[in-house]
């Protein structure tokens, strides 16, 4: 009897031994992460472009110039320590994050996708506003309009969810930590990026645009021209050279006056 007993406490000592040794295999929930935000503007503008109507002949601006605000907003998490590893079934387990985004106004949160995490001291994503913005909440948001963030932490791994051939989402299988505190950001406006527009003056004139007389060296002159020196067409120097030859042929028609004069008497 005390053999058996000894037997079965042995037994249930060694099995509590095993469940200690060998745990079953399970991801650790992740913390909820700490996050910072940041609005980045790098305004710049586009300058109109010009061309020439194939009908006129005239410069015309074929498209106008705009303003480009460049505005995105920088969500930098600050990682928790985590060791990626294979789990029993081959799944690499990984830390990631979700980030979703609300108008501050607004109940309605919007998730805009898991980032993997980079391993380092912080991972940035950087999400754009106004045209170039991947999200629709995220495309018309005004100055002076407030944005809330929150962030996820996951640990796990992602399987695709297909729809007979196409793919349309993604299953998480892993931990998940409680969504963060709120943060909010107030969307200014950028100091605008002055760039010079050509001025009429400066365009280039047209095939079919006639030459002003400043411009075109053979454009007739009028009276007013003989205060730069032409005259008749004539240069100053030509006009010289006219006078000089004029007072020559008077000098000698008058000496062969007066050798006439003297011959006869």
């Amino acid at each position: 009897m005390n053999n058996r007993f000894t037997f079965v406490l042995v037994l249930v000592f060694v099995s509590s031994s095993l469940m200690v040794v060998l745990p079953a295999q399970s991801t650790t929930k992740p913390s909820v992460p700490e996050f910072t935000l940041k609005l980045e503007a790098h305004p710049y503008d586009v300058p109109p472009t010009y061309g020439i109507d194939p009908y006129t002949g005239e410069n015309v601006t074929t498209q106008s110039g705009y303003h480009v605000e460049n505005k995105t907003i920088e969500v930098t998490i600050k990682n928790q320590p985590f060791t990626p590893y294979t789990d029993t079934e081959n799944n690499t387990v990984n830390l990631h994050y979700l980030v979703r985004v609300k108008g501050h106004f607004d109940d309605s949160w919007v998730e805009l996708g898991h980032i993997h995490s980079s391993g380092s001291v912080y991972t940035q994503v950087s999400y754009a506003l106004g045209q170039g913005a991947l999200y629709p909440i995220l495309m018309n948001v005004p100055v002076r309009g407030k944005l809330d963030f929150q962030v996820e932490a996951l640990a796990g791994y992602y399987t695709p969810v297909y729809h007979t051939l196409y793919q349309v989402g993604e299953d998480f299988h892993g931990e998940t930590s409680r969504w963060s505190n709120t943060q909010t950001i107030t969307i200014v406006e950028s100091a605008p990026t002055a760039t010079p527009t050509p001025s009429p003056s400066q365009s280039t004139p047209t095939p079919n645009e006639s030459a002003s007389p400043s411009q075109n060296p053979t454009a007739t002159l009028g009276s007013s021209d003989t205060q730069s020196g032409v005259l008749f067409g004539l240069s100053g120097e030509q006009i010289a050279l006219v006078v000089s030859c004029i007072s020559v042929v008077v000098l000698v028609v008058a000496g062969l006056l007066v050798y006439f004069k003297k011959r006869k008497r």
